[in-house]
C-alpha cells in the first residue's frame, strides 16, 4: 500500500501509464512487456528509491534468452526505422510476348488470369525490381518486378522513375513506441546501444510525431516518463 504521497502520485501515474500502454493497439507483444517492465522499474519497484539504473534493472528482469539479455533484443524490435516491403520475388510486369504462353506452363485459369493481369502482362516468376517512391511520404508506392526476357523494360522503368527526382526521406512504418511513453534522449540512446548501426529518422523518433496519410486519424500526444538511464551496468552494456 502506498505509504506517501509521493507513493500515490507515482501509483496513478503507473495506473495510467500501464492503462494506455495496454489500449495502445500498435504495440506488439515484445514491445508492451517491454514499455510495462520500463513503467514498473521507474514508478512501482520498491528498489527505485535507492537506484537511478532502473533500465540496468529492467534488464534483469526481463531475462535472458538464448541471444542474450533480452532487453537489448526488445529495443532493437522497436528501433525507428522505415521498412521496405520485404519479397525474395515477384510476378513480372513487363508485356506479355507471345499469346497463350501461360497454358504451356500448367497454370490453372484463375492463376493465369492472375499472372497476367487479364493477358497484357507477362506473368512469370521473377527476381529483378525496381522501387517506385511515393513522392509525399518518401515511402515506396509499387515495386515493379521484371524476368530475364524483360531487362529492356526494366531499364526503361528504371529511367522514369529517376526522372520524377529524389524521394524525401521515407516516413518511418515501425518501431519508435517506447518513445512515445519515455523520455526521447533515454530512448535514443537506448536504440543506438542495441543497434549501433542505427541513426535518428528525418522525421523523429517517436511514432506520434511521424506523419500520416489524409484521411488517418492523428495519435494524440502522449505525456512522456522522463526515464531515468543512469548508465547501464557493464555486464548488460556488453551483451
Amino acid at each position: 500500500m502506498p505509504r506517501t504521497a509521493g507513493d500515490m502520485a507515482d501509483l496513478m501515474a503507473y495506473d495510467d501509464l500501464c492503462a494506455r500502454i495496454y489500449a495502445d493497439i500498435r504495440m506488439p507483444p515484445g514491445t508492451r512487456e517491454l514499455a510495462l517492465t520500463l513503467a514498473w522499474t521507474a514508478l512501482r519497484d520498491p528498489a527505485r528509491r535507492f537506484s537511478t539504473a532502473n533500465t540496468a534493472w529492467a534488464g534483469r528482469i526481463l531475462g535472458r534468452d538464448d541471444r542474450g539479455y533480452r532487453l537489448k533484443a526488445l529495443f532493437s524490435e522497436d528501433v525507428p526505422q522505415y521498412e521496405k516491403p520485404h519479397a525474395w520475388g515477384g510476378l513480372c510486369d513487363g508485356p506479355r510476348l507471345r499469346p497463350y504462353v501461360r497454358r504451356g506452363y500448367g497454370y490453372s485459369d484463375e492463376e493465369a488470369e492472375r499472372r497476367t493481369a487479364g493477358g497484357t502482362r507477362c506473368g512469370e516468376s521473377a527476381r529483378e525490381k525496381e522501387y517506385e517512391y511515393d513522392m509525399t511520404t518518401g515511402q515506396v508506392a509499387r515495386t515493379w518486378w521484371f524476368c530475364s526476357r524483360h531487362k529492356a523494360d526494366q531499364q526503361r522503368v528504371r529511367q522514369q522513375l529517376a526522372q520524377r527526382g529524389t524521394p524525401p526521406p521515407a516516413i518511418p512504418n515501425r518501431g519508435g513506441l517506447i518513445a512515445c511513453y519515455f523520455d526521447q534522449d533515454a530512448a535514443a540512446e537506448l536504440y543506438k546501444w542495441a543497434c549501433p548501426w542505427w541513426t535518428p529518422p528525418y522525421h523523429g523518433i517517436c511514432a506520434d510525431d511521424w506523419p500520416t496519410p489524409d484521411g488517418m486519424e492523428l495519435v494524440p500526444r502522449r505525456p512522456r516518463l522522463a526515464l531515468i538511464i543512469g548508465g547501464l551496468e557493464p555486464e548488460l552494456h556488453g551483451e
